[in-house]
């Protein structure tokens, strides 16, 4: 990840790593002042950067949507922090990056995008709902597995 976890300015980072196959990779960074700046690689609708802004309103949705879902204690306790240890474990498995010091995770965990795989999601689909507040659908697109998950 690009950004430094000491970033006072930072929110979220989260990124989707690759997969055997066509699964988008790309990178979402949100700051306090609610700037979104994406990152798209491949396998997405638009390559290269864009940034947005999110409304107050938008900004404290994320705010607590992190608080809710993204518990430190569970994510570094003995029984999950091998779970959560990057890279993720799943070889060839479309996989999360996700750093959020506002709410004590200051150094990036990673894991497996369970969705794919039809399960439920890592994190209460924390993920998703980040993509959702953000956005990002309209730079990385939607895919038909996808439906019904981060605002498509």
């Amino acid at each position: 990840m690009r950004t430094r976890p000491d970033d006072p300015g930072l929110v979220v980072e989260m990124r989707r790593t690759g997969c055997e196959g066509i699964c988008p990779i790309y990178r979402l960074t949100v700051h306090g002042d609610g700037r979104v700046v994406y990152d798209g690689d491949f396998h997405v609708k638009i390559q290269g950067r864009r940034e947005s802004r999110l409304t107050p309103a938008q900004l404290a949705r994320l705010r607590r949507t992190l608080a809710e879902h993204v518990k430190p204690e569970v994510i570094y306790g003995e029984r999950e922090r091998n779970w959560y240890t990057c890279p993720h474990g799943g070889i060839d498995l479309a996989g999360v990056v996700l750093l959020a010091p506002e709410v004590g995770v200051s150094e990036p965990i990673c894991y497996v995008n369970q969705v794919l795989m039809r399960e439920s999601p890592s994190l209460g689909g924390v993920d998703y709902l980040i993509e959702e507040i953000v956005g990002s659908h309209r730079w990385a697109g939607c895919s038909d597995d996808w439906k019904g998950f981060g605002g498509c």
